[in-house]
């Protein structure tokens, strides 16, 4: 069973990946991409840290993930749409409080950031069921019980 320190492992991988997707996904490919990624890079070191400050102050690695429901899917709808909007905000005032160009990053990068971060997230978390269901079903698939059936025709 993966405890919640691995999806915390995990989540910063997605969160690593999430806005240079989101960036891919904005601009169409990689030609004009290489322009903003020292600019992104920056700013995916500031999300990674707010995105993990949320999900932990949100209670989202004190679920029991192997048991995962629609209630555990509203709870990260909720954590996502809290952290999309504290990274735009976030990327806002630093664009105003400080001499960085960030202002030439797209600004639909935390909101693609989000929806992608949703999904990952919601893939990741949904696969520990359906990996359990699949175990139960090969350990009963492969166990043999001896049955002695007496009788005649079909109340046998």
């Amino acid at each position: 069973m993966l405890s919640n320190q691995y999806f915390v492992i995990i989540d910063a991988l997605i969160f690593l990946l999430t806005p240079f997707l989101s960036l891919l996904i904005r601009l169409d490919g990689w030609e004009l991409a290489e322009t903003y990624f020292a600019h992104l890079a920056l700013v995916t070191a500031f999300f990674i840290c707010i995105k993990l400050l949320i999900l932990n102050y949100l209670g989202f690695y004190k679920r029991y993930w192997r048991f995962a429901s629609l209630e555990d899917l509203e709870h990260l709808a909720l954590c996502t749409t809290a952290f999309t909007l504290c990274d735009g905000i976030f990327l806002y005032g630093l664009h105003k409080v400080t001499q960085l160009q960030l202002h030439i990053l797209p600004h639909s990068v935390p909101l693609v950031d989000g929806l992608l971060s949703f999904i990952l997230l919601g893939l990741v978390r949904f696969s520990v069921p359906l990996w359990f269901r699949h175990k139960k079903r090969k350990y009963n698939a492969t166990r043999h019980e001896r049955v002695f059936i007496f009788g005649a025709g079909t109340a046998g």
